[in-house]
Order: structure tokens, then sequence, then C-alpha cells
């Protein structure tokens, strides 16, 4: 009965805990829905972050493009600058290749000239030569502006072309982007159907765990109930072997407590008074006289079997201690 009781109790233990598992999994799926709300609504806002992003960026990129045609703006300009000075200085140039031919005309017409005439036409030698290093040096810069509008018309080009790439690579990034949230989307409605018929399952779980819930408690009451008609049925029994005992001795019951006590002491434990496992059927009671005189009177009936000398020793002792303190004084 005890076993029956505690097999009811575990069950009911484990109906429980089923029944709390299944209300936490419920308020989970409660959770994850709304987990899922919060989801698809930073999904939309990191979206627009995102497109924001690549708008400032295109921006920020218009305006490189927009200050590298200023400098080429400035280097033209500045080209233009180049080449009116180049016509400038070849002006000058043909103005003294014409003094030169003047001056040579002059030398020829008067032949030999002073060391006056000779200085002027030294100095008129050495403008002609500045003139032509201003040329060359003015030249020089033309290429070099050459150069960098070649060079800034490159920078350009690579920068319309990466500007290009950025708006095809945002692009497609959008595309890709889009595609996952879509198939997210797509994966988390499945989720929130499987959870939701999970939701409905656990529900019916719950019931059916409330409704052996119930059914065990009304078994435990069962149970609890014979096991305390057993136990009353127990002292009963307890109490007609104390009186039995009493039958055998009137100090028999304080030796087999005794003997309890001191179970510990003994190699075997004693096995008696052998008058306890001497029952008559009903209807026998007649056999009475003929097994106690068979067992050696009251004396056979309150014998104990031991297994060696030294428990038998130590069955005396209790024995006679028992005596000494029930012996009047």
């Amino acid at each position: 009965m005890k076993v029956k009781i505690a097999t009811a109790e575990d069950g009911m233990s484990a109906l429980e805990e089923q029944a709390k598992q299944a209300q936490e999994e419920y308020e989970g799926a409660i959770a994850l829905k709304k987990l899922n709300e919060k989801l698809n609504e930073l999904t939309r806002l990191v979206g627009w972050a995102e497109v924001d992003y690549k708008e400032h960026k295109i921006a920020s990129l218009e305006q490189e493009v927009a200050a590298i045609d200023e400098q080429s703006g400035n280097c033209e300009a500045k080209l233009e600058e180049a080449e009116s000075t180049i016509r400038s200085l070849e002006e000058r140039q043909r103005q003294a290749d014409q003094q030169r031919t003047a001056l040579c005309e002059k030398l020829n017409e008067i032949g030999a000239m002073g060391k006056e005439e000779k200085r002027r036409l030294r100095a008129a030698q050495e403008r002609q030569r500045q003139a032509a290093d201003r040329i060359a040096s003015a030249e020089n810069s033309l290429g070099q502006v050459r150069c960098e509008l070649t060079q800034s018309e490159k920078r350009l080009e690579r920068k319309l072309k990466d500007l290009e790439r950025n708006q095809q690579e945002a692009r497609a990034k959008e595309e890709r982007a889009k595609n996952t949230l879509e198939l997210q989307l797509a994966e988390l409605k499945t989720s929130l159907d499987g959870h939701a018929s999970r939701v409905d399952a656990l529900k019916a779980q719950t019931d059916a765990a409330n409704e052996a819930r119930d059914n065990a408690a009304a078994v435990a009451s069962r149970c609890s109930q014979k096991l305390n008609e057993s136990r009353d049925e127990l002292r009963r029994l307890q109490s007609n072997n104390s009186d039995s005992l009493s039958r055998i001795h009137p100090q028999m019951p304080q030796l087999v407590e005794a003997i309890e006590r001191s179970s510990s002491q003994f190699r075997s434990m004693p096995v008696g008074p052998l008058g306890k496992f001497v029952k008559l059927n009903d209807n026998q009671e007649r056999f009475s006289n003929v097994i106690e005189t068979a067992l050696g009177g009251d004396r056979g009936l309150g014998t104990f079997v031991v297994s060696c000398k030294e428990d038998e020793e130590i069955l005396r002792r209790l024995a006679q201690n028992l005596h000494r303190t029930n012996a009047p004084p």
C-alpha cells in the first residue's frame, strides 16, 4: 500500500512538473511573438538607415566630382594664361629679332663701331637670350600644366568609375538585403505557424495533465484512507502481539525490546520467544496443552534460539539485567 501511495505521489509530482513546463512554453511562445514584431520594426528601421547612408555617400561622391571639375577649370584657366604669356613672349621675340636684324643692318652700314655700340649690341643679345630663356621656361610651365590637366582628367575618370561601381554595389547590396529580409520574413511566418500549433498542443496537454492530476489526487485520497486503515490494523496487531508476549511471561515484552535495542551486539539476532511463532488454527484449541507440554511448558514457550555461545551470553546478560531491574527492593 505504501508503494502505491509513493507511486501516486510521484505521478502527481511529474504531472505538476509537466503542467508547469507547458505553462512556461506557452508564455515563451507569447514572448517570441512579441520579439518577432519588434524584429520586423527594427528591420524596417535598418533598411531606411542603409538607404540614408547610401544617399549620403552618393552626395559626398558628387561633391568630390564637383571639386575635381573645379580643379579642371582652374587648370584650363592656367593653361590659357600660359598660352597668352607664350604669345606675348613670341611677340617680344619677334620684335627682338626685328631689332637684331636692324642692328645687323646698321652694323653693316657703319662697319665698325665704338665700345658704346658694342656694349649696346651685347645688351641686346643678352635681352634676346633672356627672352629665349623665358620662352623655354614658359614652354616648360605649359607642359607641366598640360600634364596636370591630363592627370586631373584621369583622376576624374577614375572617380566617375568608382562612383558608378559603388552605385552598382549599393544596388546589389540593397537587392541582397531585400531578398534576405524576405526569406527571414517567410521563415518567421513559418516559425510562428509552428509555434501556434505547438501552443494548441500544449494547451491540450495542460488540460490532460490537469485532468490526470485530479484523478491522481482522488487515487491518493483513497490510498491515504486505506493507509490509515492499515496503520490502525497494524497497531491492533502490535497490541495483540504485546498481549501474547505478556501471556508467555510478564517481562517478555521488555526483554524483546531490550534485544532489539542491543541488536548491534549480536552476531545474529536471536529468534524467539518460540511461543510467539506457535499459532493454533480455528477449532484446534484442544491441542494447546499437548503443544505446550511438547515445548517444555511455559519455560519452553519463552525459549530463544541463538547461533553461537557469545549471543547466548549476551541474551542471558540482558535477561539478568531485566530481572534485577524489576526485582523488589
